[in-house]
């Protein structure tokens, strides 16, 4: 356990053409500073948690006055870690601290920690649910309840942050009407033939739910509702095991997965958006939801389409 800060991530210092040092590759979090020595390039370099600052610094031949410049920008800019924070990773449940960091933005260590405290239910059987478990696991959410119950028996287990809903067909409304009762975020996660389709998040009270969703392709296609019964001819559609080709298979739960780590990190989310990725060809669709005008959830009525986003 080391004492000193530490360049976060991957933002190892690059030296560009005109001599300028870029930190970082992604615009919304990188840097780019000018007129650094190539003495103070190279004291910067060795900034990676088990070195002295000042030490290197000096071995190095800066100027303690620029060394503090640097280090004031690279800390404003979050570019550099505090030793704090470099313990604080140590707790981490997740698979890999830095990459979770470095997703989530600049100074986003307390974000990341905090997924610890979050509880989310994955419902549904099959490899998808397996997959999108296990990735929450890895990026660093606390506790995973796997097939979450109904009736009473919900008492005796810890209230959900957000619950996942999976399926091998279109999330029925039935399955979500538990949790907008409850006011309970959850996502429905169905895995077809034709593709998988992630959300849209329902955020009970903004946005559609489940039951706008079903009203929708009502209004869409007259025979939907036969189609539908059809569907959840099983006793309990949710059980039917949701298999899919594997590669699909794995993003869908990929996307799933960051769509809840996006939530839970506080990250605003698109109201009413839903990700869709087709097979063979992995085409990506987002289609937006509204709200339906005859659906009896909370909230100002919408006109009954689906619309594409550009």
């Amino acid at each position: 356990m080391h004492g000193w800060p530490r360049i976060r991530g991957q933002n190892r210092p690059l030296v560009r053409a005109d001599g300028s040092v870029q930190f970082g590759i992604d615009p919304r979090d990188g840097i780019r500073l000018v007129g650094m020595s190539a003495e103070e390039v190279a004291w910067v370099s060795r900034l990676d948690g088990s070195t002295d600052v000042a030490a290197a610094a000096a071995d190095a031949g800066v100027d303690p006055r620029r060394r503090e410049e640097i280090l004031a920008v690279l800390r404003a800019s979050g570019i550099l870690v505090s030793p704090g924070s470099a313990r604080a990773r140590w707790g981490f449940a997740g698979g890999n601290f830095e990459q979770e960091v470095a997703a989530a933005g600049a100074a986003a260590h307390d974000v990341v920690l905090d997924r610890q405290s979050a509880c989310v239910w994955v419902h549904g059987r099959g490899q998808i649910a397996a997959s999108i478990a296990a990735t929450l696991l890895q990026a660093g959410v606390g506790r995973i309840e796997r097939d979450a119950p109904s009736g009473d028996s919900m008492r005796y287990r810890r209230r959900p942050d957000l619950v996942v809903l999976t399926a091998a067909e279109p999330v029925p409304e039935e399955a979500g009407s538990t949790w907008v009762k409850r006011g309970i975020p959850h996502l429905p996660v169905a895995l077809t033939a034709g593709g998988v389709s992630v959300g849209p998040l329902v955020l009970p009270g903004i946005g559609p739910c489940l039951g706008c969703m079903e009203r929708v392709r009502t209004d869409l296609d007259p025979s939907w509702r036969w189609l539908r019964a059809q569907l959840a001819a099983p006793p309990d559609p949710a059980s039917v095991l949701a298999v899919g080709e594997c590669a699909l298979t794995t993003i869908g739960a990929g996307l799933a997965a960051r769509v809840v780590v996006s939530h839970l990190d506080g990250t605003d989310t698109p109201v009413g958006v839903a990700l869709e990725v087709a097979a063979p060809w992995p085409e990506m669709v987002q289609r937006r939801w509204p709200r339906h005008p005859d659906c009896g959830c909370v909230g100002e009525p919408s006109p009954a389409a689906v619309t594409m986003l550009a």
